[in-house]
């Protein structure tokens, strides 16, 4: 019996869920809404994702994940973006760049750095910048108890905040968002 099987386990979905839910809380600007397809413990398919997107009209998606490597020593965030759809002046992996610099940074952590992602992905589905952030390794004993820990988790919303303001800022110039989050 290792130590991972030993301890409690906590579902990546309900870490995510409830990063999310501290960031549908925050006041980002007037002019942006926060929409989370997902507000229940079910798990929705990357169809009803791209779906949601488009009924919607997402300026942009990101998606919240947090690994369970076997790789005990692995620890840090990680974002994922579609190589394949380029914007000129802040595509993908510009806004992958900055919801992983403005995450980590938050939460005073690692920055594993930035991957295209797999042919499989959902992102490659999305005709708007989309990106992954990965929010830590469950199986790192020292990062699974941040990450279930609430305060932590409303760090990482504080830092996705900062990035969408700094993403809206940089897709949208002449809007006047260079300035931070009030809250």
């Amino acid at each position: 019996l290792s130590l991972h099987d030993a301890l409690p386990i906590y579902a990546e979905k309900d870490i995510t869920l409830n990063v999310a839910m501290f960031l549908e809380e925050k006041t980002i600007h007037p002019d942006i809404k926060v929409l989370i397809p997902r507000i229940t413990d079910k798990e929705l398919s990357d169809e009803e994702r791209i779906k949601f997107a488009k009924e919607v009209g997402a300026a942009l998606y990101i998606r919240l994940g947090v690994d369970s490597l076997l790789d005990e020593t692995d620890y840090g965030l990680e974002g994922f973006y579609n190589g394949e759809y380029f914007i000129p002046g802040f595509g993908n992996v510009d806004l992958a760049d900055v919801f992983l610099r403005n995450t980590t940074v938050s939460v005073n952590n690692r920055a594993k750095g930035l991957t295209e992602a797999s042919e499989d992905s959902v992102l490659k589905a999305f005709e708007v910048p989309a990106a992954q952030i990965q929010l830590g390794n469950l199986s790192n004993e020292k990062e699974r108890a941040l990450l279930i820990r609430k305060d932590y988790q409303n760090l990482l919303a504080d830092g996705l905040a900062d990035a969408i303001m700094e993403s809206y800022g940089r897709m949208y110039p002449a809007e006047g968002t260079e300035e931070k989050r009030t809250d």
